[in-house]
C-alpha cells in the first residue's frame, strides 16, 4: 500500500494499493486506487491524481505487461482534476471502443449518489494504461459496462463496472 499526500484537511489521503499479478507472461502491476470527490478538494484530487500517475511512471514497474491503474477517480477523463492520468496513460475504455456515452454513476439507480452533482450520468469508473515497454503500443481489443442491470430488482453497486480486453 502506498500513501498518498495528505488532504488539505490534514487527515490522510486515500491510498494506493499496488499489486502484482503472477501471470504468465510475466509480471503484472494493477495499481487500484480511489480518489477524492468532493468539489471543495479538487486540489487534493489532482495532488492524489499525480502522485498515482507518478507511482504508473516508476520505471521499476516497466516489463513485458502493461502497468493497470483502476479505480473509481472521481472524474470523467475530460476533467482538469485527473489531467496528471490522462496525459500520461490510456483510457483503454475508449482505446477499445467504448460507447463514448457511457456512464458508470448513473441517475436511474435508485441509490445514486445524486448530491455529486458534477459526477452524476457520467464515466468516472476507468481502467487506464501504460505499455510496461517503451515504444511498445497497448492493444486494447473491446470495452464495456457491466453491473449496469438490476439483479433480482436490485443493483449491485452505485456505480457500473468498466471492463476492456486487451491485449498483453
Amino acid at each position: 500500500v502506498h500513501d498518498l499526500p495528505r488532504d488539505q484537511r490534514g487527515g490522510p489521503a486515500p491510498t494506493a494499493l499496488l499489486a502484482t499479478l503472477d501471470h504468465p507472461r510475466g509480471p503484472l502491476h494493477v495499481i487500484v486506487t480511489c480518489l477524492e470527490w468532493e468539489p471543495a478538494y479538487a486540489a487534493d484530487q489532482l495532488a492524489q491524481a499525480a502522485a498515482v500517475a507518478a507511482l504508473a511512471a516508476d520505471p521499476r514497474l516497466d516489463g513485458p505487461l502493461p502497468v493497470l491503474v483502476i479505480g473509481d477517480l472521481n472524474a470523467a477523463v475530460e476533467h482538469d482534476v485527473i489531467a496528471p492520468l490522462v496525459a500520461s496513460m490510456v483510457d483503454t475504455f475508449a482505446a477499445g471502443g467504448g460507447d463514448p456515452a457511457a456512464k458508470t454513476v448513473d441517475s436511474a439507480i435508485p441509490h445514486a449518489p445524486v448530491e455529486a452533482t458534477h459526477l452524476i450520468d457520467r464515466r468516472i469508473d476507468h481502467i487506464l494504461a501504460r505499455d510496461g515497454r517503451e515504444g511498445r503500443k497497448l492493444t486494447v481489443t473491446g470495452a464495456f459496462i457491466a453491473g449496469d442491470r438490476p439483479v433480482g430488482g436490485h443493483y449491485p453497486s452505485d456505480h457500473y463496472a468498466v471492463g476492456v480486453d486487451m491485449e498483453p
